[in-house]
């Protein structure tokens, strides 16, 4: 017979709460719902109708072993072991990045540029949900995704084939655009672009737990995206598209990269929700793509 401890959903979402708020966790009233409605294995919604539910005890013993995890900052993705992005939810582990809500920018404006039929390349793709979205949301796209980590590429893998987009998508280990096959139309790259000096201030979620070499940026956080757009000459077609996401802070170094290194390019900022240049958008027509 099912064992029920005294508390009920309610108390120990405001007891998770509490603790977490204490701990300094600023998203503490939804880490802790969504942590017990893991526990739970429900979803949050269903959690929030069921408020005066006691909990079976094995569920309360679970629960606090996910908040201890929260309490020691680990990110509640990889708790969960998944993060939603473009509506669709993605396997995530430490050896990736946990998608973020600005990235979809580059998902929404390469849906709106590719051509049809047309080849685009997800280069650091990391979980694969740039690539398995515009992959998804453009079937008639031949879409690449590259990356130096290989468990990065098992984690992107396991996503296309549960999400279904197994055989839409060829996965290629190596650096930046090496092992392209072909000349791409659009080049979408979310990079490491944090100056290594920053790395220790960010938040301890990310310092602590998100994988360093999809960080680490180098001395100014352009040291990929400036061997990438030097890479772009050879491994786009005319015309061609470069995304890049950047901090708000790197808009006109990037420009100013783009405007010595390249002949015929022109650069322009897409914003995100909060109003901040989050997107390089490379553009080229016609022309010499060397200067």
């Amino acid at each position: 017979m099912p064992q029920y401890v005294r508390p009920t959903v309610r108390e120990l979402i405001r007891d998770g709460r509490d603790r977490l708020l204490r701990a300094g966790v600023e998203t503490a009233t939804l880490d802790t719902e969504l942590l017990l409605a893991h526990a739970r294995r429900e979803a949050r919604s269903q959690l929030l109708a069921n408020l005066g539910e006691y909990v079976l005890r094995e569920t309360a013993e679970d629960f606090e072993s996910l908040l201890l995890r929260r309490l020691a900052r680990e990110p509640v993705s990889y708790i969960v072991g998944r993060r939603e992005f473009w509506g669709r939810p993605f396997l995530v582990d430490p050896s990736v990045l946990v998608p973020r809500p600005e990235t979809e920018l580059l998902v929404e404006r390469a849906l709106k540029i590719a051509p049809p039929g047309g080849i685009v390349a997800d280069i650091g793709t990391g979980s694969g949900c740039i690539a398995i979205s515009v992959a998804l949301d453009r079937p008639d796209l031949v879409v690449y995704a590259t990356d130096r980590s290989p468990e990065a590429l098992a984690v992107a893998r396991l996503n296309a084939a549960e999400l279904g987009a197994e055989g839409r998508i060829r996965f290629l280990e190596g650096s930046l655009l090496d092992p392209l096959p072909e000349r791409a139309d659009v080049i979408i790259a979310n990079l490491p672009y944090v100056p290594t000096q920053e790395l220790a201030e960010l938040e301890l979620e990310v310092s602590s737990w998100e994988p360093r070499p999809a960080l680490d940026g180098g001395p100014d956080g352009l040291d990929l995206v400036r061997q990438l757009i030097t890479q772009l000459p050879s491994h786009v077609k005319q015309p061609a598209a470069c995304l890049l996401e950047i901090d708000p802070r790197q808009y006109e170094a990037v420009t100013e990269i783009v405007r010595t290194v390249l002949r015929g390019w022109s650069v322009k900022p897409l914003q995100d929700l909060s109003g901040r240049t989050r997107v390089a958008d490379l553009s080229f027509f016609t022309g010499s793509l060397y200067r």
